[in-house]
């Protein structure tokens, strides 16, 4: 279920990026960044800790992604980004 307003403001860049996606968020977190294609399949879960995430995604194909900040139960932020390379 996605949040209705996110619990943690999370900036996305570059987007569209080729290798390194950023994700910054406006406070830290103790959570799960989890990325996932357009189908809803998970590609990706990494543990954050702090304010700031990185991906290395040079291997996927162009598109579009999902990903999610978990904590818990609890969707933090959600949202979508592009690889165009």
């Amino acid at each position: 279920m996605e949040p209705l307003i996110p619990v943690v403001k999370t900036t996305v860049y570059p987007n569209p990026y080729a290798d390194m996606v950023h994700f910054d968020f406006n406070k830290d977190v103790n959570a799960r960044l989890v990325i996932y294609n357009i189908s809803g399949a998970q590609i990706f879960d990494q543990n954050v800790n702090g304010n700031r995430a990185e991906y290395n995604a040079s291997a996927l194909a162009n598109g579009t992604y999902l990903y999610r900040i978990i904590e818990g139960n609890t969707i933090l932020s959600s949202g979508r980004f592009a690889v165009a390379k």
